[in-house]
């Protein structure tokens, strides 16, 4: 039989700091157990950068699904200038919802 073998969260933490960027070892860290799912998170979600209005639709998605995420978001920005739509009010509507 095979025993866990519990981490400090303090390495656990120093691990997810080292993978900063990586956002394919993030995401696999957040499926290992709960001690390495938030912090996995909060480095995943900690600057978001949308470019599309598709992308606005599928933040408004995740955040409405998982309203949690709302807090590890430190940096938002957002660069649609290019983009051409008739409805542009309901972007900014979905936008100002996510804080």
């Amino acid at each position: 039989m095979i025993l866990p073998i519990a981490i400090p969260q303090e390495i656990v933490d120093c691990i997810i700091d080292e993978l900063h960027g990586d956002d394919t070892s993030l995401k696999n860290c957040a499926m290992v157990s709960r001690s390495f799912h938030i912090p996995s998170r909060r480095s995943l979600f900690s600057t978001i950068y949308l470019s599309s209005f598709k992308e606005v639709d599928q933040l408004h998605e995740l955040l409405t699904s998982i309203p949690q995420i709302t807090l590890d978001i430190h940096t938002l920005t957002v660069r649609l200038s290019d983009q051409v739509v008739d409805s542009r009010d309901q972007y900014l509507v979905l936008l100002t919802g996510i804080y």
